[in-house]
């Protein structure tokens, strides 16, 4: 099943996800993370909180392993960028799962696909 987390949000009360999934969440917030190897995800659970599920992305840059959130659900021809916001948990399968133990950055600000110069990405 999906991993239950926190989302840490900007201490200035400064909205940068342009109405982003964890903007509009109040009080005790949870999000689901997805795709977590070795996690089974339950679909019937992701669709239920599809509009609260983030899937971790992970790469390489210069030898150095990268990881974000962005949510499961991106409309086509949109791209999510950093929101200020991060998600973190102690629960150990978020550092098993490679992550470490520190709080992951939410690309949950949803913008069109062009740059500004209106070229597609």
């Amino acid at each position: 099943m999906a991993m239950s987390v926190g989302i840490w949000r900007n201490a200035e009360a400064i909205d940068s996800t342009n109405g982003g999934m964890t903007s509009r969440q109040r009080g005790h917030v949870r999000v689901f993370v997805v795709g977590i190897e070795g996690m089974h995800t339950d679909e019937e659970v992701l669709n239920q909180y599809l509009g609260l599920a983030l899937r971790l992305v992970v790469w390489r840059d210069d030898g150095h392993r990268r990881v974000y959130a962005e949510p499961v659900s991106i409309p086509a021809g949109m791209h999510a960028e950093f929101g200020r916001n991060f998600i973190f948990t102690d629960d150990v399968r978020f550092a098993r799962a490679g992550v470490g133990p520190y709080p992951i950055p939410v690309h949950d600000r949803i913008e069109d696909g062009a740059d500004d110069e209106g070229a597609e990405r």
